[in-house]
Order: structure tokens, then C-alpha cells, then sequence
């Protein structure tokens, strides 16, 4: 996981922080979770499965025609065909109307770097999509089955007050294309307090926690993605990426710049100095 934002923090017994962006999205799947008061989008990636979806959701609602501009995220398994693939996904209504997708050119797998496209943007007709499922994904390696175990179910993001010009050029109902949003940046990093007792113990350890940060700029979710191994240190760097504040994830102007959901890593180092 690489990204050209990462900030380091040294203090006399205060806990190192880095934080960038987050690339790998196998991990988000890790316990334990602090949800923010927001219900947890159910994700569950097939076993086989070289790719799967971290999140969907709606952008804005267009001014026009009512138009609903949605934003998907994939990742490939870190073992997975480098790629680039073409993913053939399905969208469910409200009204159990399914539509069939496709993109080309996301990926490749493994580390994905900000550069790299894996994010499909979409215009369906109607603002009321409740899941994202991938059907097959291809490579030059083959194709390969995925189906309802990749399924994403959209109990977080689906509404939205955000709009958008649904009669711009770019526009395409039905017709995916590759974007790379600009990432979620840390406005403002929260210093875990080292817990007193641990400090003088010499409990010492790295925790890696992925932020889901909303469009507003604010924490959705917090999970730990790599534990220090001590419940109690895991615990005070999800409190201090939670108390966060963070500039939200963009599309790029020329699909209108509206702030997007995104996700954020924060490495916090807990070190006794000697």
C-alpha cells in the first residue's frame, strides 16, 4: 500500500503516527470494527473470487433526468492475476430490476497504487440501486465465475444530497468508465493517549487502522486492519482515528468533482523511548 500522504510524529512517549491512503482492500475485512454510528455494509468476497468490491455508492442524483451516479471501488486478492481485468457486475433496484455491467482496464491486482484505476463510475436510471454483485472477471489468464458471494449490499451511502449535470457529455446510461478519484487526505490527526500502565509495562507495538471516511470529511467506520497484538493499544488508536478530521476523497472535475466515500490508513507506532 502506497501513497505520496504520510506524516510522522515523534514525541517522547506519545505514539508515532503515519497515515495514508488505503490501496489493499482485503484487509478492510478484518475485526474488530467501530462502527460510528452508521449501520456496516455487508461484503462478502468468494473464496476463489480473484475480485471483489469494497465499496458502492451513490454520488448524486441528476438535475435533469433524475439520474443516479454511482461509484465503485475493487480490489484483487494480494495472490491474485496481476491483471488488468474486465469485470462483468450487476446492479439490483428496489423494485428487483437487474442491470449487467462491464468495465475494462481495472487493476492490476495485488498493491494497487492511487494511480491505477479501480474505481468504476456509473449512470443508472434511477437513484434506488440497493447491490452491486460481480458476475465474471477476465484477464489474459482466463475468466473466471464470482457471483452472489461477491455481492455488496448497499446499507451505507445509498442517498445522497449531492446533484450532478446528467445531460454533461460524459455521460453514458448503463456504461461504466475507469476513474481515478482524487484520495481522502488527514486534515487534522488525533494523538492517541499511550495508556500509563503499558508504558511503564514497555508495551510496545504497531497498530494499522483503515479509516472509511464519508463524503463529508467525517469517520464513518473504523477498523483495525493489524493489531499490535494488545486489545488495549488497538483500542486507543481506533478512539484517535475516530476523533480524526480528514479531507474527503473527490472524482476528478471532469466527472463533476463531487466528494465520495473513501477509505484512509493510519499506522500508529507505540514506543517507549529509552
Amino acid at each position: 500500500m502506497h501513497s505520496a500522504n504520510e506524516h510522522f510524529l515523534r514525541l517522547p512517549y506519545v505514539p508515532v503516527m503515519i497515515a495514508r491512503s488505503l490501496i489493499a482492500s482485503s484487509l478492510l475485512l478484518l475485526s474488530p470494527v467501530k462502527a460510528l454510528g452508521h449501520q456496516t455494509a455487508t461484503i462478502t468476497p468468494a473464496a476463489a473470487c480473484r475480485v471483489s468490491i469494497d465499496l458502492a455508492q451513490l454520488v448524486a442524483v441528476g438535475t435533469t433526468h433524475g439520474y443516479g451516479e454511482y461509484l465503485i471501488q475493487f480490489s484483487a486478492a494480494p495472490a491474485s492475476d496481476t491483471g488488468p481485468f474486465t469485470i462483468r457486475f450487476s446492479a439490483g433496484d428496489s423494485a428487483g430490476t437487474t442491470t449487467t455491467l462491464s468495465v475494462d482496464g481495472i487493476g492490476p491486482g495485488g498493491l494497487w497504487e492511487d494511480t491505477i484505476p479501480r474505481d468504476a463510475l456509473v449512470v443508472l436510471p434511477a437513484p434506488d440501486i440497493r447491490w452491486f454483485e460481480i458476475e465474471t472477471d477476465s484477464t489474459q489468464m482466463g475468466d473466471e465465475t464470482c457471483g452472489a458471494a461477491t455481492r455488496y449490499v448497499m446499507t451505507k451511502f445509498f442517498s445522497t444530497r449531492e446533484a450532478f449535470d446528467d445531460t454533461a457529455a460524459w455521460v453514458k446510461v448503463g456504461s461504466p468508465v475507469r476513474v481515478v478519484p482524487l484520495s481522502a487526505t488527514l486534515a487534522n490527526g488525533s494523538q492517541p493517549k499511550y495508556p500509563d500502565l503499558l508504558k511503564e509495562e514497555g508495551v510496545q507495538g504497531d497498530v494499522v487502522v483503515s479509516v472509511l471516511v464519508g463524503p463529508d470529511g467525517r469517520p464513518k467506520d473504523v477498523r483495525v486492519t493489524t493489531s499490535s497484538g494488545n486489545k488495549d493499544l488497538d483500542g486507543v488508536a481506533m478512539d484517535a482515528a475516530g476523533r480524526s478530521a480528514f479531507a474527503p476523497k473527490h472524482l476528478p472535475a471532469a466527472f463533476g468533482g463531487s466528494p465520495v466515500a473513501g477509505f484512509y490508513e493510519i499506522t500508529y507506532t507505540f514506543e517507549v523511548d529509552q
